[in-house]
């Protein structure tokens, strides 16, 4: 007997937001035994940074959220079984008694691309002159301030307080965009 070819698409899939790890937990649980109709399920994060108490705290967030990129071989079984998941909302372009539209290839490569440079570049701390940000540590915690300044790791700013205008130097690890 010959072994059926499935031809796998990328698709967009939409899902409860938080739920992203555990939808594609149980997509790799249907479909574990059969590699000829799942391919990979993607998930994307980028590096962030949190301060608490004086120490930086490195954490991935989901780039993506309520979404998952998936490689699959769809037909309509496997399209309300994937469906009837509980979280997964829909997939994107889907029409009514039909199969959604995939990606092209050249949209996969552009997200996936797009999404390697979140996790291959440094925190997301890319902050311009005149850019009005939010102190989250030290004496003016809580302070809003625009960015006058940036030298390396530290930036200076001003900032209102009774009705006055002062700079302040602060590291870059401080602020936060609002």
């Amino acid at each position: 007997m010959k072994k059926e070819i499935f031809k796998k698409k990328w698709y967009v899939l939409k899902i409860k937001n938080g739920y992203e790890k555990l939808i594609k937990k149980k997509i790799f649980i249907l479909y574990k035994k059969n590699n000829d109709i799942l391919g990979k399920i993607l998930i994307f994060y980028k590096k962030n940074i949190k301060i608490i108490k004086g120490k930086k705290i490195f954490y991935k967030k989901n780039s993506l959220p309520g979404y998952l990129i998936i490689n699959i071989y769809l037909n309509n079984k496997i399209l309300y079984k994937i469906k009837n998941i509980t979280g997964v909302s829909c997939f994107l372009n889907e029409k009514i008694n039909k199969l959604p539209l995939s990606l092209s290839k050249k949209e996969v490569k552009k997200i996936i691309y797009k999404h390697k440079n979140y996790l291959n570049n440094d925190i997301n701390l890319n902050f311009v002159l005149g850019e009005n940000v939010k102190i989250i540590y030290g004496i003016f915690n809580g302070f809003n301030g625009n960015i006058e300044k940036i030298l390396n790791n530290n930036v200076e700013l001003s900032v209102i307080i009774f009705d006055r205008k002062i700079l302040i130097k602060l590291k870059i690890n401080q602020i936060e965009k609002i």
